[in-house]
């Protein structure tokens, strides 16, 4: 799913204090490496990444419990450095914190799980 973050702002901040906190993975390789595949929570990606790239993160997600926004104005995300087309956020208060940020935007006025 494409969305376009209206509460760019909020996610960009609770970005920059999970990268602060060591909490962000960089990267599809990364993600798919096997490393911390347990401990993922979410992934955000920008709608410009590879249709390779996200052919292999989609079959990657087929099994496991984890979010995906494919962010349609990446470039909004300031506290990510330029290159960077994937970030993975590791499970948390703060990934709960977006997640729950994501869904706000998703279904406006409605109860949201986590």
């Amino acid at each position: 799913m494409i969305v376009s973050m209206k509460n760019w702002k909020r996610i960009n901040t609770l970005i920059g204090f999970s990268i602060k906190s060591r909490q962000v993975l960089f990267g599809s390789d990364t993600v798919l490496s096997g490393k911390n595949n347990s401990v993922i929570g979410a992934i955000l990606v920008d709608k410009n990444l590879s249709e390779n790239a996200q052919k292999k993160l989609n079959k990657w997600l087929e099994t496991r419990k984890c979010r995906l926004w494919i962010l349609s104005n990446w470039e909004d995300l300031t506290a990510i450095k330029t290159g960077v087309k994937v970030i993975s956020i590791l499970k948390g208060t703060l990934c709960d914190a977006i997640i729950k940020t994501f869904l706000e935007e998703e279904y406006p006025g409605s109860e949201n799980d986590k």
